[in-house]
C-alpha cells in the first residue's frame, strides 16, 4: 500500500485494489455496480447515487454517465470504462474533482474542460473525486466537465418550489 502523501498513483494501483477509495475500504472490498450497452444505447442521468466503483461497458454501443444531478459521496469514486467499437461519455459537474487515466488503441480516451464559464473553475478543496480509468479499442471514452443548462436549472427550481 502506498503512502497517503504519495500522489504518483497509477491506474494499475486502483485496479489491484491497493489504494483506499472511501471510508477506509479498499477498492477491492467495495461492491461494483455497472452499466452495459451492447449494440444499444444506455444512459444514466438525473437524480441517482454514484457507487464507489462503477463499471461501464460499451460494445458496438453507446453509454452515457451524467453526474450533474447525481449524488457523489465524499472521497474517491472510480468509474472503469471499457469500450470496443463504441462510445462512453462521462459528464461531471465542475464542483467535483475529476481525474482521467486510460489507454486507447485506434481510438481516444480524453477529458475536456471548458476554458470559460463555471465549468472552467477548479473544484473547491475537499470536493469528491471521480476517477475515470479504462480502455478504448477502436472506440472513444470522453470525460466532459459541464454545468447543467439554464433550462434544466429552471425546471428543477420549479419542481422544488411547486412541490
Amino acid at each position: 500500500m502506498r503512502d497517503e502523501d504519495d500522489e504518483a498513483v497509477t491506474r494499475y494501483d486502483y485496479e489491484r485494489g491497493s489504494v483506499p477509495v472511501r471510508d477506509g475500504m479498499s477498492e477491492e472490498q467495495t461492491p461494483i455496480r455497472g452499466l452495459v450497452a451492447i449494440f444499444s444505447d444506455n444512459k444514466k442521468k438525473g437524480r441517482w447515487e454514484l457507487p464507489r466503483r462503477m463499471r461501464v461497458l460499451a460494445i458496438f454501443g453507446s453509454a452515457t454517465i451524467d453526474l450533474r444531478e447525481a449524488t457523489v459521496g465524499p472521497g474517491v469514486s472510480v468509474i472503469e470504462a471499457v469500450t470496443i467499437f463504441g462510445n462512453i461519455e462521462v459528464i461531471v459537474p465542475p464542483e467535483i474533482n475529476v481525474e482521467c487515466n486510460g489507454d486507447a488503441f485506434m481510438g481516444s480516451f480524453s477529458m475536456h474542460r471548458s476554458r470559460r464559464g463555471p465549468a472552467s473553475l477548479a473544484a473547491p478543496p475537499g470536493a469528491p473525486v471521480v476517477r475515470v480509468v479504462g480502455d478504448a479499442y477502436a472506440a472513444a471514452v470522453n470525460v466532459h466537465v459541464k454545468v447543467l443548462s439554464e433550462k434544466t436549472l429552471r425546471q428543477r427550481a420549479r419542481e422544488l418550489f411547486d412541490g
